[in-house]
């Protein structure tokens, strides 16, 4: 797993499930995972090299956006650095990241961005940019919709077997 989550010649989506293994086994300090995921999500990266790191990463699981404040913020400000062209292109693999996260984790991923706001410094006032929020509406919107779709489908499977 070292190999694999730090080598350069590894597809990011690749690494970065590695990676992922790695810090969910406790083998890399937090520091460490905030300097890779910062380096991964920078705005120098690509975004589509950015996108596949962050599908693997974050893949199944958002835990880590719900208990590491620090990851967040990284997350966010790569979500805020990304232009309108690579955010429309990028929407569907991040909502398809998102619905993998369970319904309570998005719940409580929603609320920190609700609470914190993007870059929201340690106890600064709470204030509200519509402009910015406005940027963000689609994708909220686009993860609800799937993560409801993904739930009524499991619902109606639920219903199929019961009645089968």
């Amino acid at each position: 797993l070292r190999e694999l989550s730090e080598s350069a010649n590894v597809h990011p989506l690749i690494a970065a499930r590695a990676l992922r293994y790695r810090i969910d086994a406790r083998q890399l300090p937090s520091d460490e995972v905030q300097r890779r995921l910062g380096r991964a999500l920078c705005a120098a990266q690509p975004a589509t090299i950015a996108a596949a790191w962050f599908e693997g990463f974050f893949s199944g699981s958002g835990l880590l956006l719900v208990h590491d404040r620090s990851l967040f913020e990284i997350l966010d400000r790569w979500l805020v650095s990304l232009g309108d062209d690579d955010f429309i292109a990028l929407l569907p693999l991040l909502r398809r990241t998102a619905a993998s996260f369970d319904p309570a984790e998005r719940r409580q991923i929603f609320a920190r961005a609700s609470r914190e706001g993007p870059n929201r410094a340690e106890g600064s006032p709470t204030m509200f940019d519509r402009e910015r929020a406005l940027c963000v509406l689609p994708l909220l919107l686009a993860i609800d919709e799937a993560s409801r779709a993904r739930d009524e489908a499991r619902e109606s499977a639920t219903d199929d077997e019961e009645l089968g």
